[in-house]
């Protein structure tokens, strides 16, 4: 007669998780869809500042280092998103035989449908009821702040989905029993995917603080709740998430020091805008949340102070005030100090807030939840009346999104235009055609046509005009990529870099660049009213450069003309 002995232990079997209710999936679909869209109606948006990491990226890949001037003997980090830098360098070496910017708007749209997809997962890990499950993905996809750092060609939509991720995985990590008791309590399955989520939460904060400076406070104040929230017993886990975190950032900041001889990017020393003057702008520029530009409008205002309203409403509320959920209150507040300390940021699309704005989406929805909670009756979360209020309020944020969407439409001067303006191109000169940018590839063709490789230019604008000169150097006279400027005692730094004149000794760069750098040429951009006759400037820097060409530029405003002004040392 057979005994169960007979038979070898059986494996423990784990139910496979329930597929999503459809109203989620639909959800979740449509916020794809929308994203999508938004994202076409302003797909040849790029800022010029992109391409400086482009041409850093670019270097790298042909084995030159991650340096804006490749032979150079000084380095200088003249970028702050050292992961997405290696990233671009990487679809470089990609034969995909379509240009640069179009492939990193590529991979940005991406990353924009799989934040709305972490987003997503995120509430149902704060266990929101269903019709707030379904409205985080669809109020996240509809803000401008997502769809214009989908293609704008910069690290911001990587910082968001990093962050969305870092925190749910911290949720995951820590929401189950403390690691103080029994560990015999917990199942060894459920001990490993703890053990497994802190690894990932860990890691991926550190993601965020090697693409976005600012990343590292939110890891910062998460790994100081949990040391708070456990009295400095972290345990195992907590343990596994402070070394994935701090190592990989430890030592890249250890080879920061050893490669570029700082511990911080140069762009900090060169920006670094008094407290005042950043405090005067970052303060409002938190209020612009789903808009262009505020333009002192109340309604404006009004819009973002309710989003506002209820992302605090959220954030003290009871799912958000507890560990480990308090993280994305943490994670929000951190990117609120760096607003304000920054002065905020003159591109498009809340781009200092855009990084943690899914977290403030959550909070917004975690707030009307919280409103529901207020109601007489103590009906709960789930009630008609409740969920009412919660679908409203949902239905307003939608109609700010759509609200802000169109203010961004309306503003094609600054290059918020469809790829179907563009001609559905992968060509970068003709999704830049007819704004801005046009000037900088022109500029840059008179560059390469007028000074020959391997001179030294001095110039402002180190974007796209750079990066279609390879063969060129060029010493950064605003100091985000030239530690020389930035470091100049005297300049006035503000939240765009020293701003100082460069073209007269009057001015302390301009005196530097003649005394001290001497580079080979001089270029400067300046304007006239339309259809004045523009007057040769003469000579530069007293009278030790003379003018060798001066040129007409593209122009995207029609009351005045651009000229381009070379001067080479005599």
């Amino acid at each position: 007669m057979l005994s169960l002995s007979h038979f070898p232990m059986a494996v423990p079997l784990t139910v496979a998780p329930l597929a999503p209710p459809l109203s989620v999936r639909v959800s979740l679909i449509v916020s794809c869809l929308l994203l999508l869209f938004f994202a076409h109606q302003s797909f040849a948006y790029c800022p010029d500042d992109a391409f400086i990491t482009y041409r850093y990226s670019q270097n790298l890949a042909n084995g030159f280092g991650p340096v804006f001037n490749p032979g150079l003997a000084e380095h200088v980090e003249g970028f702050s998103c050292p992961l997405y830098m290696l990233l671009i360098a990487i679809l470089i070496k990609l034969p995909l035989g379509i240009d640069l910017l179009f492939r990193a708007k590529l991979i940005g749209v991406v990353f924009g449908l799989l934040t709305l997809i972490v987003a997503q997962r995120l509430a149902e890990q704060l266990k929101f009821p269903r019709w707030a499950v379904c409205a985080v993905p669809l109020v996240t996809a509809v803000h401008a702040s997502l769809s214009i750092s989908c293609v704008d060609g910069m690290e911001t939509v990587l910082g968001s989905l990093l962050t969305t991720s870092a925190a749910l995985w911290f949720l995951r990590a820590f929401s189950s029993k403390s690691e103080s008791e029994d560990e015999n309590e917990t199942p060894q399955l459920k001990r490993e995917e703890g053990s497994r989520a802190a690894l990932y939460a860990g890691l991926l904060f550190a993601g965020c603080a090697l693409t976005r400076p600012e990343g590292l406070l939110g890891g910062l104040f998460a790994l100081i709740a949990l040391l708070v929230v456990r009295k400095g017993k972290v345990g195992k886990d907590g343990l596994r998430f402070a070394l994935a975190f701090l190592v990989p950032v430890v030592l890249y900041f250890v080879w920061r020091r050893f490669y570029y001889g700082l511990w911080l990017p140069n762009t900090y020393y060169a920006k670094g805008a008094p407290l005042d003057e950043a405090f005067t702008k970052g303060a409002p520029y938190l209020l612009k949340t789903f808009f262009v530009v505020l333009n002192e409008s109340v309604a404006l205002a009004t819009a973002g102070g309710i989003w506002w309203l209820l992302a605090i409403t959220g954030a003290i509320g009871e799912r958000a005030k507890r560990f480990p959920a308090l993280v994305l209150p943490l994670i929000l507040v951190a990117q609120m100090i760096f607003v304000i300390r920054s002065g905020g940021d003159w591109m498009g699309g809340w781009r200092y807030m855009a990084v943690a704005m899914p977290i403030g989406m959550i909070l917004a929805i975690a707030g009307l939840i919280e409103v529901g909670l207020w109601l007489p009756g103590k009906a709960g979360e789930t009630s008609s009346l409740a969920k009412g209020i919660g679908i409203a309020g949902t239905l307003l944020l939608l109609g700010f999104g759509l609200w802000g969407q169109i203010s961004y439409w309306t503003t094609e001067k600054s290059g918020y235009l469809s790829w179907a303006s563009r001609g559905y191109t992968f060509d970068t000169r003709k999704l830049l055609k007819g704004r801005l940018l046009q000037r900088a590839v022109e500029i840059a063709d008179r560059v390469n046509a007028v000074i020959p490789p391997g001179k030294t230019i001095a110039y402002t604008e180190m974007g796209v005009t750079p990066f279609y000169c390879p063969k060129h150097f060029f010493l950064d006279c605003d100091g985000l990529t030239d530690s020389g400027v930035a470091s100049l005692p005297g300049v006035k730094h503000t939240q765009i870099g020293v701003k100082d004149t460069y073209t007269s000794t009057a001015g302390i760069v301009g005196a530097y660049l003649k005394d001290v750098r001497k580079p080979d040429y001089l270029m400067l951009s300046t304007s006239t009213p339309h259809g004045t006759p523009f007057l040769d400037p003469g000579p530069a820097l007293d009278g030790a450069y003379e003018v060798i060409s001066t040129s007409s530029v593209f122009s995207d405003t029609p009351e005045s003309d651009l000229y381009l002004v070379i001067w080479k040392r005599i």
